[in-house]
């Protein structure tokens, strides 16, 4: 079972291209908004959107980039004026290797632009990345906020598995192998900058139980999150290649979207949970039959909030 979960893993990830302790912790960083009206799943065009005030910097997740994230958003955006940058990151890494990374494109960004700060928007285990250079690499004087989509805070009991099954010599060779096939064509950064193990690590439960304790939230930042689900009871058909680890999860944790629970998804301001899977969150093109979801109709929402709110 463990081997066929791995699998599984793997075919969502590669698609990119083409517990109560830990509730109470987490309940100390996180408020819910249940007034912020979720944006309905249709296909119409997105509205216009009213800039926000700072740059927008989007971060991907595990096993993506610049080829796969976030379709559509950046050409949308800068057509309507804003500034945007779609950062790259080692696409199969640690949180401390990707955050690295993240800091030193953020120093760049900024002198580009001429910023005081930049919002970040991340999918998935970039708003690990970015929590990290924001609290342990000093990088929070830079940032105004932190959006995050369907980012593991808690980790994912699919990474448990997959953390189980990188110790076996078959599922190891299997999962670099297939990891860093993927990886050209998602990413530029090359299979060189890939490490399986501390990857998975990085999303597993036990590792973030620890993350949370040492990288507080920073209090000159505003942190806001959204989850998903999809599934029965929801408006959203989950994909096949999510099916099996979509059932894994729900049994251990609920609600979720295919790779992360709802219940660990919340960080900062709640501000709802979509009916949408982890692909469609990341504006990732995979079976877009299965789902109603517009992503750059909500990603819209999330700016014109930013706005609002004075950043």
């Amino acid at each position: 079972m463990s081997r066929v979960l791995v699998f599984a893993l793997l075919l969502s990830a590669c698609s990119n291209g083409g517990s109560q302790n830990e509730g109470r912790r987490a309940a100390s960083h996180t408020s819910d908004n249940s007034k912020v009206k979720i944006p309905d799943s249709d296909n119409s065009s997105p509205p216009a959107v009213v800039c926000s005030k700072y740059p927008l910097v989007f971060l991907h997740g595990f096993m993506g980039g610049k080829k796969g994230s976030f379709a559509g958003a950046q050409k949308y955006f800068e057509g309507l004026g804003c500034k945007v940058v779609m950062t790259e990151v080692a696409a199969v890494n640690g949180v401390d290797v990707r955050g690295g990374q993240i800091a030193s494109q953020l120093k760049s960004i900024l002198g580009q632009y001429g910023a005081q700060k930049v919002n970040i928007i991340a999918h998935s285990q970039g708003g690990l990345d970015a929590r990290y250079a924001i609290s342990i690499l000093k990088m929070g004087s830079s940032v105004a906020s932190l959006t995050t989509l369907s980012t593991p805070h808690l980790g994912s009991p699919v990474a448990d598995v997959a953390l189980r099954g990188s110790t076996d010599p078959f599922s190891k060779s299997m999962i670099d192998a297939l990891l860093n096939l993927m990886t050209g064509e998602v990413s530029s950064q090359g299979i060189a900058s890939n490490d399986t193990r501390a990857a998975f690590t990085a999303l597993s439960t036990s590792y973030m139980r620890s993350f949370n304790e040492k990288t507080p939230n920073d209090p000159g930042v505003y942190y806001q999150s959204w989850g998903a689900r999809t599934g029965s009871g929801t408006g959203d058909k989950t994909k096949t290649i999510l099916a099996l680890t979509q059932g894994y999860i729900y049994a251990k944790s609920g609600e979720n979207d295919g790779m992360v629970a709802v219940s660990s998804a919340k960080w900062g301001e709640y501000k709802g949970t979509l009916e949408a899977d982890h692909l469609d969150l990341g504006g990732l093109t995979v079976d877009d039959s299965a789902t109603k979801f517009d992503h750059l109709k909500f990603l819209d929402t999330v700016v014109s909030d930013l706005k609002t709110k004075g950043y």
